[in-house]
């Protein structure tokens, strides 16, 4: 998963957390800049985490849509290693208006 990155553990990390304060800005800045090699499809291997986990839990709807634009949709459907889908993320922390709008622009099952 690290091979995506240019940079490594240090570029995944401020993808996380730009995924964690709502930062879009900051993920196209990478993004732009060619600092990521593919694109932003990053896994973190130790929870089995996306980057879309990582701003649904925390209700980042616009960098939700960003991310899916830029090829991450599928992480949508991407079970943690507790089984939950971003979705399930989002619901469970209080965002039910970003799962409505994720499972309804990107065809996203709610079902555990």
């Amino acid at each position: 998963a690290f091979d995506a990155l240019d940079d490594g553990p240090s570029l995944v990390a401020a993808c996380v957390r730009a995924c964690e304060e709502g930062r879009v800005d900051v993920l196209q800045w990478i993004f732009v800049h060619g600092l990521v090699r593919k694109d932003l499809r990053v896994v973190l291997p130790h929870k089995h985490l996306a980057l879309m986990h990582r701003c649904c839990r925390h209700g980042h709807l616009k960098v939700a849509i960003w991310l899916c634009e830029h090829g991450c949709e599928a992480h949508l459907r991407l079970r943690n290693k507790n089984g939950q889908t971003p979705l399930h993320l989002a619901m469970k922390n209080g965002h039910y208006g970003m799962s409505k709008y994720l499972g309804r622009h990107y065809d996203t099952d709610y079902s555990v």
